[in-house]
């Protein structure tokens, strides 16, 4: 997988499209609308990104993949957000 992706950012970087390092370094999160939810997985990835949007003042991409299922994506500026919040919620536990 990883070689996979060193080899497609490579071929990307030979167009100028993406740098080889930052693509190489990438975090992201991953999570999936559910179904069962209340109104179900368009209105759980609604209030998932209006979530996000609220703790962090930025939306996260939200794909819609062939077989129906809702991926919602958070990129490095959500993660390091969401590791602040953590961080207060152990200072709060001590």
């Amino acid at each position: 997988m990883a070689a996979g992706v060193i080899a497609l950012s490579a071929a990307l970087n030979m167009w100028g499209l993406v740098e080889l390092e930052g693509l190489a370094r990438a975090a992201v999160g991953r999570a999936t609308a559910r179904a069962d939810a209340p109104g179900g997985r368009e209105a759980d990835a609604e209030r998932f990104s209006a979530l996000i949007k609220a703790l962090r003042g930025r939306e996260p991409k939200v794909y819609c993949r062939s077989d129906g299922r809702i991926d919602i994506i958070c990129g490095r500026e959500h993660l390091d957000g969401f590791a602040r919040y953590a961080e207060l919620t152990d200072a709060v536990r001590r």
